[in-house]
């Protein structure tokens, strides 16, 4: 009997602290999944309406397509918004605001964060940028989604920056030449526009990161209409 007894307050114990670090658990998914984002989520929502980014006139309206005379950005303060960042194979609700810096901070809360020694937007060169795969907004948790010659498109104040995705790859999270402004090769002086994402990989892991490129196609100014690539996915306009 008695041994019958202390068998089952064993297993009562046990029982508890299961239910309990279910509930841990939880809680930090609740946490990470939810809470992080919608903090992430007003942040954004904050920072471009205290933006000063041209409206366009017409956002049923394709834009033109430029193809030579690129705009030239003038590097932005760290920690200041450049613009957002739209892509279409994720949804037609999607888009993160970009700022300057990949401090924790600024990954954690404003979506995609821009390594300063990189190329602007539509510069020759690599423009980079890193952001979160999982929790505070997951920015980039559909990435390996992403197909060759996908849109992805960057607006800053008065400009559109229209990119296709290019190649991929999974690396070791120490391998940082991805956004050299040639990609792995640190003695090549750029000719293209190039982008490139950072993320970590696999899900819920900083295992690997996984590396995104993709390369100009063309410009155009925010004032004269929206990205054929945008109306298309019926992407709205933030």
């Amino acid at each position: 009997m008695l041994k019958n007894k202390l068998t089952h307050n064993i297993l009562g114990a046990l029982c508890e602290i299961c239910l309990t670090l279910a509930i841990v658990v939880g809680l930090y998914i609740f946490y990470l999944v939810v809470w992080t984002g919608h903090i992430s989520t007003n942040a954004q929502d904050l920072a471009v309406s205290k933006s000063d980014m041209t409206a366009p006139v017409d956002t049923k309206k394709p834009c033109p397509e430029y193809r030579n005379n690129y705009p030239v950005l003038l590097d932005v303060p760290e920690g200041q918004i450049i613009g957002q960042i739209y892509i279409p194979r994720f949804g037609s609700q999607y888009w993160r605001t970009l700022f300057q810096g990949t401090d924790k901070q600024m990954l954690d809360t404003m979506g995609f964060g821009h390594y300063s020694q990189t190329a602007m937007p539509g510069q020759t060169g690599n423009f980079s940028s890193a952001a979160h795969r999982n929790g505070y907004g997951s920015s980039l948790a559909d990435i390996d989604k992403i197909s060759k010659n996908d849109a992805i498109v960057v607006r800053t104040k008065d400009y559109w920056f229209v990119y296709k995705a290019t190649t991929s790859e999974i690396v070791d999270p120490y391998k940082t030449d991805g956004i050299l402004p040639v990609p792995y090769k640190p003695d090549t002086k750029p000719a293209e526009r190039l982008l490139t994402f950072t993320t970590c990989h696999p899900q819920y892991s900083s295992q690997f990161r996984f590396i995104q490129h993709a390369r100009i196609d063309y410009w155009s100014k925010v004032s004269q209409g929206v990205p054929t690539e945008l109306l298309v996915a019926g992407v709205e306009i933030k």
